[in-house]
């Protein structure tokens, strides 16, 4: 509906707007203006931050935005009276989604990634609000995950994901994270149940992929740890079920509950069958852990 433009500090909206909507969408943008003056939009969002981490990030602010500009269009409301109606809101945002044919044609990645910014970032924000009310998530308080929005005690206690990277990157074309939010979105996609996709996400700790080029094929090597065995036993049973059912002519797949140091760890390989990594697929190393 509206843009701010941290680049030219610039508003943007649609002519002909109605006023009542008017007024959210300016209230909504100028949060974000705001939001530029205390930390850079743009570096916070930018690609070097990761997938996972981006979308962290770009939940929490766009979940702020929302979250003002309707205690500005409700002024007699607290943040826990807004958060009793929040959830009849939020089931009519998804339904509104689900109305637009283009959208609901759309891959679930893409609508969920659409939608997630401002319904699960708008949750976090409002439980945010209740536990730190004099004070921002801004800075050192970003959250660092999506699994972070998703549980905010997880965020609470500080619990950061685990930095995984390639130890050897030659003849990868491509690599990042999928965070507990797109695992949870496959996992759905595979098994056809939202909450089948919860349960087997939760538990996500860290995870890096990568898609290597080779004779002009590609392969995706993907490497995930787990707060423990039990999650990650309950990943990899669940990945083992279903993808099989996904598997193209001519292609193979690898599946495999592994260990990668202290944590419990799960590989997924996808790639055609003259692949020549299969004995030795890529491996990941932990850079950073400091949360679990």
């Amino acid at each position: 509906m509206g843009y701010f433009d941290p680049d030219s500090s610039t508003l943007y909206l649609p002519d002909g707007m109605d006023p009542a909507l008017l007024r959210f969408t300016v209230a909504h943008e100028l949060v974000h203006a705001l939001q530029d003056q205390y930390m850079p939009l743009t570096e916070i969002l930018g690609a070097e931050q990761g997938n996972d981490r981006r979308a962290a990030a770009q939940a929490m602010l766009e979940g702020q935005a929302t979250m003002i500009s309707m205690l500005d269009m409700l002024p007699e409301r607290s943040v826990d009276e807004l958060g009793r109606v929040w959830p009849q809101a939020r089931a009519l945002i998804r339904d509104q989604q689900d109305q637009m044919p283009v959208l609901a044609a759309t891959p679930l990645v893409i609508r969920e990634g659409l939608i997630f910014p401002y319904v699960a970032g708008a949750d976090f924000i409002q439980w945010f609000m209740r536990n730190y009310p004099d004070t921002v998530p801004y800075g050192p308080r970003l959250p660092q995950s999506t699994e972070q929005i998703l549980h905010p005690d997880k965020y609470r206690q500080q619990d950061a994901p685990v930095d995984l990277v390639f130890s050897d990157t030659s003849g990868v074309f491509y690599d990042n994270g999928l965070g507990e939010l797109e695992t949870r979105i496959l996992l759905t996609e595979l098994t056809g149940s939202e909450t089948t996709g919860s349960v087997g996400a939760m538990g996500w700790a860290g995870d890096r992929y990568a898609v290597l080029r080779s004779d002009g094929e590609y392969t995706l090597v993907w490497w995930s740890v787990w707060d423990d065995e039990r999650a990650a036993d309950r990943f990899v049973a669940l990945l083992a079920q279903q993808w099989p059912q996904r598997v193209a002519d001519g292609w193979r797949h690898v599946i495999e509950r592994t260990q990668i140091g202290q944590w419990a760890a799960a590989l997924f390989v996808y790639g055609p069958e003259q692949w020549p990594g299969w004995g030795s697929p890529p491996r990941v190393l932990v850079r950073s852990s400091t949360g679990s």
